[in-house]
């Protein structure tokens, strides 16, 4: 993930998100809506292309919660493309770094796209 540090410092940061439940949802008339708990950690983060952190530890406190939709039409059997707009708990385990990154990145409206394709 690209992003920039009060608006004009470029940063990027590795992001894994590590579902932390069963997913629970519906399929009504073709359209998905399920919801899904995922913890949020960050492995490495850098600024100006330089690693400032590098960790197993830095993750959110709590899962986040992930509320997925589809567009009418979604096929279970074939897949297809899932979205969710959701917030981010603030972070634990980021050392020093652990105040900036949650007044950085945690908060409301973070969008997600997934793409669900057959085994």
């Amino acid at each position: 993930m690209n992003f920039r540090v009060l608006g004009f410092i470029p940063a990027s940061a590795t992001v894994k998100l590590v579902q932390a439940g069963a997913i629970n949802g519906t399929l009504t008339a073709g359209s998905v809506k399920a919801n899904a708990q995922v913890d949020v950690q960050l492995t490495k983060v850098r600024v100006f292309g330089f690693p400032i952190l590098s960790s197993k530890s830095c993750h959110t406190v709590k899962p986040a919660d992930v509320p997925l939709t589809s567009a009418p039409g979604f096929d279970p059997l074939k897949g297809g493309k899932l979205t969710a707009t959701y917030g981010i708990p603030p972070f634990t385990g980021c050392g020093f770094l652990t105040g900036l990154i949650t007044g950085i990145t945690s908060g409301p409206g973070n969008k997600l796209d997934v793409t669900l394709t057959k085994k």
